[in-house]
């Protein structure tokens, strides 16, 4: 492997102190785009539980359910976003206890229906006023609980690509920065990533693990960057990779890395 010194601020203990590499400008609009987020974070993580807890009744009214008569105590019909939307709103009995829903249906059974005719309900006795379904020819429920299932995956789908790119990956590279240990490693493949930002690039390289951090092996790892901390990574080339003693796995090439570290104060 070619002489290679690591880079000034790397020859400290650790916890060493880090800066955000591109100014404290950028680092402030991270965090702003970090709370711009956090209301849509927290409407993620709230859809989860929600989507659990509906599947979950959807399943015990399934397979432990109750079936109950009730009647049709009402007809709504109004105008909806695109269409007119028509209701039925029913009552049932469970236990001495009365309760009373709606359930949306299409024009012709909503026309077929009169108030006082009778409706099968199956319910789960232990929370009826959450989980039950009303016997009608247009409700679904599975289609209800997989059409949350599916806005709650296409929800967390997305957003779990900004909470990486302003929350994990961020502080992943604030710790390894931080804590990891230097090696040298060596360039063995670079791609241009034309699609992305000019001068992109993508490199895998190997270093080998000194002894007495775990086993000695040789590790292999993939980082991508772009810019003027790009210039001199090509094949054969060597550069400076932090890792984790505890967790050797754990590793980033340091001069792409979004944090760098601090001259030790005196």
């Amino acid at each position: 492997m070619a002489a290679h010194d690591f880079e000034p601020g790397l020859d400290q203990r650790t916890p060493r102190r880090v800066c955000y590499r591109h100014g404290p400008l950028l680092g402030g609009g991270l965090w702003f785009l970090r709370l711009f987020i956090l209301p849509h974070t927290v409407t993620g993580v709230a859809l989860v539980f929600v989507t659990i807890f509906a599947v979950v009744l959807h399943l015990g009214v399934l397979f432990v359910g109750t079936d109950v008569q009730g009647r049709v105590v009402g007809k709504t019909e109004e105008f909806g976003e695109h269409q007119m939307e028509y209701r039925l709103e029913y009552a049932f009995p469970l236990d001495g206890d009365h309760y009373r829903s709606r359930v949306r249906v299409d024009e012709t059974e909503y026309r077929a229906a009169v108030v006082g005719d009778p409706i099968s309900v199956r319910t789960l006795r232990c929370l009826p006023e959450y989980a039950h379904w009303p016997r009608v020819g247009s409700y679904f429920p599975a289609q209800e609980v997989g059409g949350l299932l599916l806005f709650t995956l296409v929800w967390n789908g997305i957003l779990s690509v900004f909470v990486w790119r302003l929350y994990l990956r961020p502080w992943r590279h604030w710790r390894l920065v931080r804590y990891g240990r230097p090696v040298r490693a060596i360039v063995r493949h670079v791609d241009q990533c034309s699609s992305e930002r000019p001068g992109a690039v993508r490199a895998r390289y190997e270093y080998q693990i000194p002894p007495g951090d775990k086993a000695t092996r040789i590790v292999t790892g993939w980082m991508a960057g772009s810019g003027l901390q790009t210039d001199g990574i090509d094949v054969g080339s060597v550069v400076t990779v932090l890792y984790l003693p505890w967790r050797p796995r754990q590793h980033l090439v340091y001069r792409l890395a979004a944090y760098w570290a601090l001259a030790a104060r005196v």
